[in-house]
């Protein structure tokens, strides 16, 4: 079976590379676009956690 979130996790490595960002601007962004849309994320090491590659 699958894992799921091992797609997403691939989708949005690709996505941060294709960009050339590290995961500290990642990160930014996704603060960014949370905060647009009235919505908050967890602390910086959490969030890398689940977006190391």
């Amino acid at each position: 079976m699958e894992e799921p979130n091992g797609r997403v996790a691939d989708v949005i490595r690709d996505a941060r590379h294709s960009r050339g960002w590290g995961q500290l601007r990642l990160v930014s962004e996704l603060r960014r676009a949370a905060a647009k849309r009235g919505k908050t994320l967890a602390s910086d090491a959490s969030v890398k956690r689940r977006i190391a590659s």
